[in-house]
């Protein structure tokens, strides 16, 4: 059972948090309904195993990785690879459009959003994830090396063919 302080703390992270968790699982999902699961997915997990954070930086960069894993195991389950994921995305997408004519008018701040997300999830995903966690969390070529463990060289080359292929957009 969960005390009332530690329920306090909880609460006070996810509420910084969750944002941030579900755009790290919207890169991976492309799916809003999966990108909820992983949400709670990973909050369940900081309650069950009682997780404690160093410091808010630590909190963060937790988050976001435990966002990534958990997205591979959605992928790796064995529901996913019955499921037309294809077909899946397009249905949603075509509700989605629905649901936003039904609303009016967007702003243009709206659509130039929706328009970067869309150039962002045409990339492939290493490249959709470093331009994420650098453009968008701040973190530095060095700090994203170390969270998924892969050459800083690496990360300069992906993060260039993401410019490229962004620009070609």
């Amino acid at each position: 059972m969960i005390n009332r302080e530690r329920s306090l703390e909880v609460k006070e992270i996810y509420d910084r948090q969750v944002d941030r968790v579900y755009r790290t699982a919207m890169i991976y999902t492309k799916n809003p309904h999966d990108a909820e699961d992983v949400v709670q997915s990973v909050f369940c997990t900081i309650i069950a195993k009682d997780i404690s954070f160093e410091n808010e930086e630590h909190e963060r960069a937790w988050c976001i990785l435990a966002a990534k894993n958990k997205c591979k195991d959605m992928f790796k389950s064995s529901w996913r690879s019955k499921v037309d994921l294809k077909e899946s995305a397009e249905q949603l997408s075509t509700n989605a459009e629905g649901a936003e004519d039904n609303k009016g008018a967007w702003t243009q701040t709206q659509d130039n959003l929706r328009e970067a997300q869309k150039v962002l999830m045409m990339l492939p995903t290493d490249q959709r994830e470093i331009v994420y966690l650098h453009y968008y969390e701040g973190y530095t070529l060095k700090e994203i090396s170390e969270m998924l463990d892969v050459k800083e060289s690496k990360l300069r080359s992906a993060l260039a063919s993401a410019k490229r292929a962004i620009r070609s957009e």
